[in-house]
């Protein structure tokens, strides 16, 4: 047992007043400081911190990206990148019309045939219908190619070039998303029959990138909006 402060009263007596001491006994402060308990304290701040450090790296981070068509491609694009390939894609719609053998679903986006194409199927011209493409694992993306439009070929009885091109909707705005985000940003594009390229400022961590068309150039017979390939880089 600890001995405590010594305590001192004053009592009154027949001759006056007196000072008598008496001993305290002393358990210790009610928390006591010692060296464990500090290194507990240390240990508890240092996860604490961590926690919030990475919490704080979770949130979402501005997009950015910056747009070039096939002429300025040039000196823009990332050097030294491979193409990394799509192992899904799911979309919002299908145009389920089977024509000349061509079906029209979303992994036709991403089978590198210019032949064939995903077309929504929505009554109206394609307005807020997505296409969402995923990678099998996560990936470090630099840039994208984006063929837009209907790219078939020509028949032998068309008239004009790129007859399906300009019979069909094509978007020229789209909203994009990387790994469900919530924010979306809007990539402008030219209505030409062209590559068009999405580079981002530094290797991006991919898992799905979701395309919804925000606006298109109406096509002259066909109100089904294509986007005939997405290839990505990195």
């Amino acid at each position: 047992m600890k001995q405590g402060p010594v305590k001192r009263m004053t009592e009154k007596t027949r001759d006056g007043y007196r000072v008598t001491e008496s001993q305290t006994d002393y358990y210790g402060p009610f928390f006591s400081f010692s060296i464990p308990y500090i290194y507990i304290f240390v240990l508890i701040g240092i996860a604490a911190f961590l926690l919030f450090k990475q919490n704080d790296n979770k949130k979402e981070q501005p997009l950015k990206l910056k747009y070039c068509n096939e002429s300025e491609a040039g000196y823009s694009l990332p050097q030294g990148c491979r193409k990394i390939y799509f192992s899904e894609a799911e979309a919002s719609s299908e145009n389920l019309v089977i024509l000349d053998r061509y079906t029209y679903g979303p992994a036709k986006a991403i089978d590198e045939d210019m032949e064939s194409s995903w077309q929504e199927g929505d009554s109206g011209d394609g307005k807020n219908e997505w296409l969402k493409l995923s990678f099998k694992d996560s990936e470090k993306i630099r840039y994208l190619v984006l063929k837009l439009g209907n790219w078939r070929e020509n028949y032998s009885t068309d008239k004009i070039s790129y007859a399906r091109f300009v019979e069909n909707n094509t978007p020229t705005v789209l909203g994009l998303k990387v790994n469900d985000a919530k924010n979306e940003i809007l990539v402008s594009f030219s209505s030409e029959r062209e590559n068009h390229y999405i580079i981002f400022d530094k290797p991006l961590s991919v898992e799905s990138i979701t395309f919804r068309i925000e606006l298109v150039k109406h096509g002259t017979s066909s109100n089904d909006a294509c986007i005939s390939d997405i290839s990505a880089y990195g």
